[in-house]
């Protein structure tokens, strides 16, 4: 298995949506960090597999949610750097990106 990092950006992305999602059904934002957390799980057994989709950034698709992990491989580590909404506009998301170093 791979470590993974997880930056307090993404902890905060995962915090917003969860909120997100409880305020459209009580107990929805936990469902949605339990199905994250097994995405992220599933990037740490699998490694950099996903495509780069902005400079050295990778994308990996979420499974139940629109969202997606984004994150960068290091040496021997990866570094989750954000999870967004897939359904927001692609010039936010990719001005989002641009500002993560």
């Amino acid at each position: 298995m791979i470590r993974v990092r997880i930056s307090q950006d993404a902890f905060d992305d995962i915090r917003e949506a969860s909120r997100f999602y409880d305020q459209l059904s009580p107990g929805l934002g936990k469902y949605f960090r339990k199905r994250i957390s097994e995405d992220i799980e599933c990037l740490s057994r699998n490694g950099p597999i996903n495509p780069v989709i902005h400079g050295d950034i990778h994308r990996l698709l979420c499974n139940v949610f629109p969202f997606s992990i984004f994150y960068r491989s290091r040496s021997s580590w990866l570094e989750v750097i954000a999870i967004l909404d897939l359904r927001r506009n692609p010039a936010w998301i990719r001005e989002k990106l641009s500002r993560i170093r």
